[in-house]
């Protein structure tokens, strides 16, 4: 796509299979942020199965769904949450905002822009897998943590979701963390089969 979320620094936290962590992730990696006194807005973009707000003990009245159905802007829907994190939640249990048209993520990326001069960063918690709606938010973020674990189906999920994204975006920045591993060298060993095979791919 080519809106994306705001002129500041964007980290989109994604993974290739759900149950690796990712919303845990993208939460302690906001406290993080703001212990260096930046200016923190994490957004909820599992989009159907959202749960940031419900791990934070929020209960959100207005979600990313009425700014989707025009009932709402993104700054009206904004909660603070621990240490002056500022969250956006979004909605669970709608299925309609699992295939999202083009004109709606663009509508909702532009919504969005508006933030550029009250944040610093901006993280966004992705759905897991390469659905429309995952690509699209992530191709719009230009910093990319993509988690895995080192159980195998995971990290096939992994390489997958880097195939997908370097064939739409060759310049994207992608990281890799490794979670829930028992070691330092198990991460390690993790983290070098998925660059071998995408070096492979690359080549």
């Amino acid at each position: 796509m080519a809106a994306g979320f705001s002129k500041v620094r964007t980290i989109a936290v994604t993974s290739g299979k759900g149950g690796v962590g990712k919303t845990n992730i993208a939460t302690n990696l906001a406290m993080i942020f703001r212990r260096y006194k930046k200016r923190v807005l994490l957004v909820d973009l599992d989009l159907g199965l959202a749960n940031v707000d419900v791990l934070l003990g929020f209960h959100a009245e207005y979600t990313l769904y009425d700014v989707i159905v025009g009932r709402k802007k993104v700054k009206d829907i904004i909660l603070h949450g621990p240490d002056g994190i500022m969250i956006v939640p979004a909605s669970s249990g709608i299925e309609e905002l699992t295939h999202l048209n083009e004109i709606q993520k663009e509508q909702l990326l532009k919504g969005f822009s508006g933030l550029d001069e009250e944040v610093d960063i901006v993280i966004a918690d992705t759905g897991a897998g390469i659905s429309s709606n995952v690509l699209s938010f992530v191709l719009a973020s230009n910093e990319v943590l993509l988690v895995t674990t080192p159980e195998p189906t995971a990290i096939t999920d992994a390489y997958a979701m880097i195939k997908v994204l370097s064939k739409r975006r060759k310049d994207l920045n992608i990281k890799l963390l490794v979670n829930l591993a028992c070691s330092r060298e198990e991460a390690e060993l993790t983290m070098n089969k998925i660059r071998s095979v995408t070096w492979r791919f690359w080549m």
